[in-house]
């Protein structure tokens, strides 16, 4: 496995798990940021790839 691959599966499971604080604690005001900060962490492994891909 590279260091890429480890970094990825890290990063979505980060995102997982933020998206779930986010969703359990959505009355709080802070929910809204924990949800998008964990869409981020996902996004970036897509858009790295694709990056990746292209250049």
């Amino acid at each position: 496995m590279t260091a890429t691959f480890e970094l990825d599966v890290l990063l979505v499971f980060i995102g997982l798990f933020l998206l779930t604080i986010g969703f359990i604690n959505r009355d709080k005001k802070a929910s809204p940021f924990i949800l998008w900060i964990g869409i981020m962490c996902m996004m970036a492994v897509l858009v790295y790839h694709i990056v990746d891909k292209l250049g």
